[in-house]
């Protein structure tokens, strides 16, 4: 059976209020830990899917070189705070096998945003609390430097207050450790010292994998993670044209579901289209709709016409298609870069579409009244 943990929590304690709430808290990520939802009258149940994971007030039983690695990898969880609300202590976390720490427990935002300054106070006691086995992560909360500064192996964290600090101290610091180990001489069984070389070996590997990884972080996942939260903020103020800018270099298959919607709906309301269409096509685009429709819109937005004609062929959306077809028309007509011949056998190809699909749609009708007629005189 599933390893799961049930947890209630009265509404009044919650943020949380809205379906979108609660889908923000829901929704699936590799450092949130799975979770259902059941929502009752006057509480929220909570339905966590720990798996084979370990809760993090264990990592004291491990290595320092594991303890290393889980603390690295918690510099994803710095990121997560920007969307939801958790706390970093040891009881609210678990860990998998690859030492990737997952939050448990998350709210959403109200009045309190987002606090870097907490979180990194936070983020320094766990690094405390992890390295040393002395005091808790309340002490070190509460405790500040002064704690950090009684111990050497924790003293290099005390007076850091940025996310990209904490995480090139604690690979340099990692690296140390596994120097002064090659240089420690210990009289050993020549077994032992076999194993001591090669775990050496591995521990070095470890960390040129994490340098890897924290550089992808910082170059790639935060400047993304900035993009969708400055998206989230222009959607909530009702400026879309800065919601389609802060999302447009990134890569669909990169995109929540969420942050597609809002980008879809943000191309709808500031496209050449009357009020009454814009109602029309915002109807059928929810954050429940086919991905595919989202995909539509974002593509249009793009200027990715052939991949959004695509979509609306496998949808079997005609007036979706015609209205790609109609955008791919401009798009040509006004491209300065295609030589005269380029253009005059594009626009050839996509009037000739057009015209094939408005006839058809034309048609249709008629076929329909006759059929309506035949059946009449039938009876």
């Amino acid at each position: 059976m599933e390893n799961t943990i049930k947890v209630t929590v009265k509404k009044s304690n919650l943020n949380a209020n809205s379906e979108f709430d609660f889908y923000q808290i829901a929704q699936k990520s590799e450092n949130l830990l799975d979770c259902n939802i059941h929502r009752e009258e006057d509480q929220i149940q909570f339905q966590f899917f720990v798996g084979e994971g370990k809760r993090f007030d264990e990592i004291r039983n491990f290595s320092i070189a594991y303890r290393y690695q889980s603390l690295i990898n918690a510099i994803y969880l710095l990121e997560v705070a920007k969307k939801v609300d958790f706390s970093m202590s040891p009881m609210n976390l678990y860990f998998d096998i690859n030492m990737m720490p997952k939050i448990m427990m998350r709210d959403v935002y109200r009045d309190d945003k987002y606090n870097e300054e907490k979180i990194v106070k936070e983020y320094k006691s766990l690094i405390g609390y992890t390295l040393q086995n002395k005091y808790s992560f309340e002490d070190y909360f509460n405790g500040g430097e002064k704690l950090l500064l009684k111990s050497k192996v924790t003293r290099p964290y005390a007076s850091l207050n940025t996310v990209k600090d904490l995480c090139d101290t604690l690979i340099a610091e990692f690296k140390k450790y596994q120097e002064e180990l090659r240089k420690t001489k210990i009289e050993v069984n020549k077994n032992k010292f076999r194993n001591l070389k090669y775990f050496s070996r591995i521990g070095s590997i470890v960390v040129l994998i994490l340098a890897i990884l924290c550089g992808y972080y910082t170059f790639f996942i935060i400047p993304e993670n900035k993009a969708v939260i400055k998206g989230n903020e222009s959607y909530v103020k009702q400026d879309y044209i800065s919601v389609i800018e802060s999302l447009k270099d990134i890569k669909l298959g990169r995109l929540s579901t969420n942050s597609k919607y809002i980008y879809a709906v943000s191309y709808i309301k500031t496209d050449a289209l009357s009020e009454e269409q814009k109602n029309n096509i915002l109807a059928s685009v929810t954050l429940t709709s086919n991905e595919k429709i989202l995909n539509y819109w974002i593509d249009l937005s793009r200027s990715e016409y052939d991949a959004a004609i695509d979509i609306a062929k496998q949808l079997r959306n005609k007036e979706y298609l015609l209205y790609g077809y109609m955008k791919q028309k401009a798009y040509i007509e006004g491209n300065n870069s295609l030589s005269g011949q380029a253009r005059e056998e594009q626009l050839k190809k996509v009037e000739q579409n057009i015209k094939e699909l408005s006839n058809k749609n034309a048609t249709e009708p008629s076929d329909k009244a006759s059929k309506q007629k035949d059946v009449k005189k039938g009876e």
